[in-house]
């Protein structure tokens, strides 16, 4: 399992026990060469880290790739590597938060991803040991586990088709890129962090204005962690509510995955 970093610098020795918790779980995993290199805000250069995912998906020894830590980068990185053909077998990719852009360009090449932390907050005691048993399960049987009781904003029946998305930021960031998100009779999942209920409203829009919203299987909300306002109230829900509640798919909000405290993991694709 080759471990990279396409985003921004992390705390190494997270990493390090990131990877000690790998190994415990009877995986080899094979540090990226350049995994800890460091470019002003960045694990590296934009050539570094696409060299190094390059790398990972030429191996054939390689059946997954982990990423290190999300932080802003990965977009330049994945606008990068779309302009490669995949030669190989698909390569499983596991990661969240700015990780979406990779998400949403192996969804484009029709390979499958897992929506779930990276490995620097596995080797922080902030990870469940709920978190780390149904990751190591997924990886270990390729089962995914079951959502909970969730919340109807909009829609009937139950969201149907393959599943893609990520962070909101990314998914408006994404129009207009090599790897633009293309949720069309797909299950899209949102979350996000750190975003007032103005620009969680912006960004809905941006996507829904670009055609993004339309045709969907479904729609599934994750966390939306610390996007109160200033004076502490929570304005982002009446957000989701005006754009989804006269949804013709479902809509279900509640998903717990994002950048929440409780996180399980998602199968995209």
């Amino acid at each position: 399992m080759a471990v990279v970093a396409p985003g921004g610098l992390f705390d190494r020795a997270k990493v390090e026990k990131g990877l000690a918790w790998l190994s415990g779980l009877g995986y080899e995993p094979a540090p990226a060469k350049h995994l800890f290199a460091q470019d002003f805000l960045f694990a590296g250069t934009v050539e570094q880290r696409t060299d190094d995912l390059l790398e990972a998906l030429s191996d054939d020894a390689i059946e997954a790739v982990w990423c290190a830590r999300g932080g802003y980068g990965a977009y330049a990185v994945a606008q990068a590597l779309a302009q490669f053909r995949p030669l190989k077998r698909p390569k499983l990719l596991i990661g969240h938060s700015d990780v979406t852009a990779l998400h949403l360009l192996w969804s484009r090449w029709g390979w499958p991803s897992v929506h779930a932390s990276c490995l620097d907050r596995l080797g922080d005691a902030r990870a469940s040991a709920q978190e780390r048993k149904l990751l190591a399960r997924l990886l270990r049987d390729g089962k995914a586990p079951p959502l909970p009781r969730l919340r109807r904003l909009g829609g009937e029946g139950r969201p149907r088709g393959p599943m893609t998305g990520g962070n909101l930021s990314l998914l408006a960031a994404s129009l207009g890129s090599a790897w633009e998100l293309d949720a069309r009779g797909k299950t899209l999942f949102i979350e996000e962090v750190g975003e007032r209920a103005y620009r969680v409203d912006r960004m809905l829009t941006q996507l829904r204005s670009a055609g993004k919203l339309d045709g969907l299987a479904g729609v599934l909300l994750g966390d939306f962690t610390d996007c109160g306002e200033p004076d502490g109230r929570a304005l982002w829900p009446t957000v989701l509510e005006r754009h989804f509640a006269n949804a013709l798919y479902p809509v279900l909000a509640g998903v717990p995955a994002g950048h929440g405290t409780r996180r399980i993991p998602l199968v995209f694709g």
